[in-house]
Formats: C-alpha cells, structure tokens, sequence
C-alpha cells in the first residue's frame, strides 16, 4: 500500500510537471503569434491604411486576451519561462492588467472592422501600451 501511494504521488507530480510545461509552451506560442501580429500591424497603424484585412488576426488577438490569466495556472512558473513571480504572488494586479489588455482589444477590433485607419492608428497605440505596462511588471527581459 505504500509503495502504491508513492507511485501515485510520483506519477501525480510527474502529470502536474508536464501539465505545467504545456501551459509555459502553449502560453509562449500564443504570445509569439500576438507579438508577430503586433509587429505587422505597425506600419498599418503608422500609415494610418486600411486594418480590415487582419481582421482573422486580430480576432485571435482577441480571442487570447479574454483567457490570458488562465495561460498561467498554478505551478507554470517552473521551468523555462519568462514569467516573474509576481504573476504568482501578485495575482490581483496581474489579473487587473489582463483585464485592462481585455478590455482594450475591442476598441482595437471595433476601429479596425470599422476600417478607420486613424482610429486604428490610437487604439494600436493604446493596445501597445497596454501590453507594455504588464510586461515591465510581469516579464524577465
């Protein structure tokens, strides 16, 4: 009986260790594709052209805003990642910075589905801090 409950610990252990590496690794190509649609969004933004055409993108962008605290379950911050601590041990200003990228994404969608290149141009530049100000906070550079 013993020995039985040791294998379960260890086979338990073992399962949240490899649960905790997906999360990192799903987390980290979702913030890979945000960050490639980000940078080809720019010289839209900048020239103040048409964003209707990355529309799909955008939705995904929206789309992994809406779950990102779940992106960083308990025992994610093992392992290689570039998330620091504070994601964990200062849970409620990491989620309230989640929600403001949450909340922000839609006004960045609306301007874009409206294909109002000025409007698109500021609520890129919006997103963008958005998403800086939870990085200086919650990212290893």
């Amino acid at each position: 009986m013993r020995i039985t409950g040791l294998a379960v610990a260890i086979a338990a252990a073992t399962l949240g260790g490899a649960l905790a590496q997906d999360a990192i690794a799903q987390r980290q190509a979702n913030f890979k594709r945000m960050n490639e649609i980000m940078l080809s969004l720019r010289p839209v933004a900048q020239s103040q052209g048409d964003p209707r055409p990355f529309m799909n993108d955008l939705r995904f962008i929206q789309d992994w805003s809406q779950g990102l605290p779940n992106a960083f379950p308990a025992g994610s911050d093992q392992g290689a990642t570039k998330a620091r601590p504070a994601v964990w041990s200062d849970r409620a200003t990491f989620n309230a910075r989640a929600s403001d990228f949450a909340a922000q994404v839609p006004k960045l969608l609306a301007a874009a589905e409206a294909g109002d290149g000025a409007a698109f141009a500021r609520e890129y530049a919006t997103t963008a801090q958005t998403c800086s100000a939870c990085h200086r906070s919650f990212r290893e550079r």
